[in-house]
């Protein structure tokens, strides 16, 4: 368990699997009354499975503030199938995938505070490339990948990869 200000990190368990599902189902609802078809598929079930196993793997986090999930977040140690048919390959990387905070919340800056909770964290355990990937045409959601530091390594199947070096972007901030 760790702690951003004002929240608690954890590790997703299989008691959290029915918050992190409706979580996830909430913001892909709200993309989705804003005109966006982003998580899409999450509306209607396809990728369940997916973030059920991810929760039992313990590679899923969910955020609290005083006992509710507010936000959520999915760490591959290695890339998944989806990583390497967008990637071309797999690399030396961790990938983050399914970072949602509830509309409640969203715009207070949590998501760059997850960020560099996410970053510091895995500097401890030595790990230095962290990617993602997120819808191409989503002008407001790459340019906060952006804004955080990470470099837009490309385009793949409509959608933007974004890279960052832990290790280059700790010794920029010394």
């Amino acid at each position: 368990m760790s702690f951003l200000i004002g929240y608690k990190v954890t590790v997703a368990q299989k008691d959290d699997i029915e918050g992190v599902l409706s979580l996830l189902k909430d913001v892909a609802h709200h993309l989705k009354e804003k005109g966006s078809k982003q998580w899409e598929t999450l509306l209607n079930g396809e990728e369940d499975h997916e973030l059920i196993k991810a929760i039992e793997q313990e590679q899923t986090y969910i955020v609290k503030k005083e006992n509710a999930t507010i936000a959520t977040f999915t760490i591959y140690p290695h890339a998944s199938d989806w990583d390497k048919m967008l990637w071309k390959g797999d690399g030396e990387a961790v990938y983050l995938h399914k970072l949602a905070i509830s509309p409640n919340e969203a715009g207070k800056g949590l998501g760059q505070q997850i960020l560099s909770w996410l970053e510091n964290n895995l500097r401890k355990k030595e790990i230095y490339k962290l990617r993602l990937d997120c819808i191409g045409d989503n002008e407001k959601l790459n340019r906060f990948y952006d804004n955080a530091g990470f470099q837009k390594i490309g385009n793949s199947h409509g959608f933007s990869l974004y890279e960052k070096n832990l290790k280059q972007s700790l010794s920029q901030k010394r």
